[in-house]
């Protein structure tokens, strides 16, 4: 089974941090940015 990835771009790096810990214990691959530059 493959292993699904998702992208987060937020600029609020706390939610960003929940929501990678939260989706990497549910099994996807995650990448982030939290700046657009």
């Amino acid at each position: 089974m493959s292993q699904e990835t998702i992208l987060i771009i937020e600029d609020e790096k706390a939610l960003v941090e929940i929501l990678e810990y939260n989706l990497v214990r549910e099994g996807y691959r995650v990448f982030t940015a939290t700046d657009g530059g």
